[in-house]
C-alpha cells in the first residue's frame, strides 16, 4: 500500500489533515500578528480554527509559535493567495470547478470585492 493510501485510510469524513489544520492556524496567525498590508485578507480565519488553537495563539504559546513562524505564515498565506487569485480569474471567465467549497471562499474572500 502506498503512503498516500495509508494516509487516506487514517483520515475520515470527520477529521482534517494535519496540513489543513496547520494552514488554518497559519492563516489565523497572519491575521493576528502580521502587519498591514496583509498577504491575504481573511476575516473568518481566527473564527475558523478551534478554541484550543485560538487560545494558544492569543497567549502566544511558545510551543505553537515555534512552528507558526513568520516564514510558515508567509508560505501558507502566499499559497492560499495564489490559489484564490487563480480561482477568482477562473470564475470571472465562467470556468466551473467540482468539489470547491464556495461558501468558505465567498465568506473569506468575496470574489470581486476588495478587502
Amino acid at each position: 500500500m502506498t503512503a498516500w493510501n495509508t494516509r487516506a485510510l487514517k483520515m475520515s469524513l470527520h477529521s482534517f489533515s494535519q496540513t489543513a489544520i496547520f494552514a488554518a492556524i497559519c492563516r489565523a496567525a497572519h491575521q493576528m500578528f502580521d502587519e498591514d498590508p496583509k498577504i491575504l485578507h481573511d476575516p473568518i480565519a481566527v473564527k475558523f480554527i478551534d478554541d484550543a488553537a485560538r487560545t494558544a495563539l492569543s497567549k502566544e504559546d511558545p510551543a505553537l509559535m515555534a512552528n507558526v513562524t513568520p516564514a510558515a505564515r508567509t508560505h501558507f498565506c502566499l499559497r492560499s493567495r495564489i490559489a484564490e487569485d487563480c480561482l477568482e480569474r477562473a470564475v470571472s471567465t465562467n470556468i466551473s470547478f467540482l468539489g470547491l467549497d464556495w461558501t468558505r471562499l465567498h465568506i473569506a474572500n468575496p470574489i470581486g470585492r476588495e478587502p
